[in-house]
């Protein structure tokens, strides 16, 4: 059982009445009564962080921070409801302090906080209960204890900016993506020009260098050589077709490099005079 205490050095209070007697109950009611008495004095409320979600995904919007208040309602109706404490602020936004010592808020009362578009925080004094220090649970409900949000009026509009800025996100990456494929796919195409170039240039050489030798001299070999370096990189021609695809000095390098490397080829009589006429 519990007195009501007033006194000019000692802040009102409640105090057991018969000196000696520990109830476990009495000392959870002092708590949930001195949380929400720190509150009507102190006006001042560390409030827990603010995070947007959205399919499985989240990020903070506001960071855990102390808020100022200008006026506290203990145990006050609010439309349906009556909370633990309203506190108000100067612009008149309001917020709900529920003190949890026993039991979390329940269905219903989450519910009516939701349908009813109020913003309210739980703190967890579970731990003080049994503690008959008021200072260290003025201490705890004011920033040290566990707090979490039951419902922010604003959570909608910050999920939905939260999913607007994913789909940006996501639509500015694939634009990126499809931009780096552009840039590759043009790196590509550079790269093939300047390898059929480079064939091309080594083919003609090839081609020049029969045309104006009257014997197989130590130079056609060594044209031949550097020629087939990069005969593996290109399609010399496509064989489901009519034709080459590639540029005459190409495939008439192509029908030298098959003399200089077949093995019987002196076999032919191909080792004497080279005219321009042979190629």
């Amino acid at each position: 059982m519990l007195v009501a205490k007033k006194g000019n050095i000692q802040l009102h209070h409640f105090a057991h009445h018969s000196a000696g007697v520990a109830c476990a109950h009495v000392a959870e009611t002092n708590a949930h009564i001195w949380a929400k008495d720190v509150l009507a004095r102190v006006k001042r409320l560390l409030v827990p962080e603010t995070r947007a979600e959205h399919d499985g995904q989240s990020r903070g919007v506001k960071k855990a921070q102390v808020y100022d208040f200008v006026e506290a309602r203990l145990e006050k109706r609010l439309g349906t409801m009556v909370p633990d404490v309203i506190l108000l602020m100067a612009d008149g936004t309001q917020l709900i302090v529920e003190v949890r010592v026993t039991h979390a808020c329940d269905e219903a009362k989450l519910a009516k906080l939701e349908q009813e578009g109020l913003s309210a925080i739980e703190i967890d004094l579970r731990r003080y209960r049994t503690s008959a220090d008021r200072q260290e649970i003025e201490c705890a409900l004011l920033s040290g204890a566990p707090r979490e949000w039951l419902n922010n009026a604003k959570q909608e509009k910050f999920d939905e900016q939260f999913r607007n800025w994913l789909v940006a996100k996501a639509e500015r990456e694939a634009s990126e993506a499809q931009e780096r494929a552009r840039r590759a796919a043009r790196a590509e195409e550079q790269r093939a020009m300047r390898l059929q170039r480079d064939v091309e240039q080594r083919a003609q050489t090839l081609i020049s260098a029969v045309r104006t030798c009257k014997r197989f001299t130590r130079e056609i070999p060594d044209f031949a050589e550097n020629l087939m370096e990069a005969r593996q990189d290109i399609p010399w021609s496509d064989t489901r077709s009519v034709g080459f695809a590639v540029r005459d000095c190409v495939w008439q390098a192509e029908l030298v490099l098959e003399y200089l490397t077949d093995p019987r080829a002196h076999d032919y009589g191909w080792g004497g005079e080279i005219g321009r006429a042979h190629v």
